[in-house]
């Protein structure tokens, strides 16, 4: 926060009134002009009113400061907040699964949200959840239908746009999603991501859904609401999710949690589990990832028919024991230093908890590995 608002630039902000507060708007430079970002309102309302409703559930449990998370931990009531916790992430599954099922028409489930922010337990666990419902969900990955960097840019795979929306084979894609949304059988690539090429064809497989009203497809990726990805398929067959972790946990009187130090805080634990990738690669990334997210997610949140709020209000308990002696190993002549520094210095107000603890179907076990739904590495055993 800024000592005085007289220090905000006014050629660069703006205020907007909302609700009870404002938005602080800026604007993108680029080739010598600014180019205001306006507020989208219907996205402004929807992440409003899920802040709201986590602010509440927070001060109904006593989990709206640090310092209740920290108290609660210290005198031994970890697996209290845990439970709690948890029981509030089975609820949302629950909200969305139930609001699926009365919109009779929907038969293509579409989920994106910025990097980091659960996407892919998402998507595994609204697939359980639905089958409970009695449907027989499928789950089809976006990445199956990259178009091979020879027919995106010549110049070498090290040139390609890979979050870019003309990186995919969009009439295969919605070929395949026509097919499939008349209960036809349809052909699915298989894509190298070491080569950048898709594979031989005797290694695609074959996806139909189930008859009886009963088939559901669920699809996750950047662009998954943004129409341009499936314009053959009518808007009313579509169900939009935008994911994202927003908490509301105060951290004194004028700071909230930032979702997306979350974020970052996830990726950096990831990447260096399941890729070996240090921190200082990681953060090196981060300004391009955020740049994607800017140019490819939030200008197409506003679609979403409804969000779910990925935020795991201990998991930097749990993050911290991992990236915090990761992150002392950066050297202070690295230009990324002050960042680690806040970084380090965010940490350090959580009291640290243990990863065995945590639940294996937990949002957060996609970053810190133990995952029922998919391993990383073999550094987990389970038992």
């Amino acid at each position: 926060m800024l000592p005085n608002a007289g220090m905000v630039p006014a050629d660069g902000f703006d205020l907007v009134k909302f609700k009870d507060g404002f938005f602080l708007e800026h604007c993108r430079c680029g080739d010598g002009a600014a180019k205001r970002m306006p507020t989208d309102p219907v996205l402004a309302e929807m992440l409003h009113a899920e802040f709201v409703e986590r602010q509440r559930w927070a001060e109904d449990v006593g989990l709206s400061t640090i310092q209740q998370l920290n108290r609660e931990i210290r005198e031994g009531r970890s697996k209290g907040i845990i439970q709690a916790v948890e029981a509030n992430c089975d609820r949302q599954f629950v909200e969305i699964a139930a609001e699926v099922k009365s919109r009779k028409e929907v038969k293509l489930i579409l989920i994106a949200g910025p990097s980091s922010s659960g996407k892919t337990t998402f998507a595994k666990r609204l697939q359980v959840q639905l089958e409970s419902l009695g449907f027989k969900p499928e789950v089809l990955s976006v990445d199956n239908f990259y178009k091979a960097w020879q027919d995106i840019a010549p110049e070498g795979p090290h040139k390609v746009d890979w979050e870019a929306l003309e990186s995919l084979n969009l009439e295969q894609l919605n070929e395949a999603l026509v097919q499939l949304m008349n209960g036809q059988e349809a052909t699915i690539p298989e894509y190298d991501m070491k080569t950048s090429t898709p594979m031989d064809a005797a290694h695609w497989g074959k996806m139909q859904l189930s008859t009886g009203g009963k088939g559901i497809l669920i699809m996750e990726g950047i662009h998954c609401l943004n129409p341009a990805l499936t314009p053959a398929v009518p808007k009313d067959q579509k169900f939009n999710i935008a994911i994202a972790p927003i908490p509301a946990l105060q951290l004194d009187a004028t700071h909230v949690l930032s979702g997306t130090t979350i974020r970052m805080c996830r990726r950096m634990v990831r990447d260096y589990l399941n890729r070996g990738r240090p921190v200082l690669t990681t953060l090196r990334q981060w300004p391009a990832i955020a740049a994607g997210e800017v140019n490819n997610i939030y200008p197409h949140q506003g679609n979403a028919d409804i969000v779910m709020n990925s935020e795991i209000s201990y998991e930097m308990c749990v993050l911290k024991v991992h990236i915090e002696p990761l992150l002392k190993t950066v050297r202070a002549t690295e230009p990324e230093y002050s960042e680690v520094c806040r970084l380090l210095s965010t940490l350090e107000q959580f009291i640290a908890l243990p990863t065995n603890i945590i639940p294996p179907q937990s949002l957060i076990r996609e970053f810190i590995g133990g995952s029922w739904y998919y391993d990383y590495g073999g550094w987990y055993q389970s038992y």
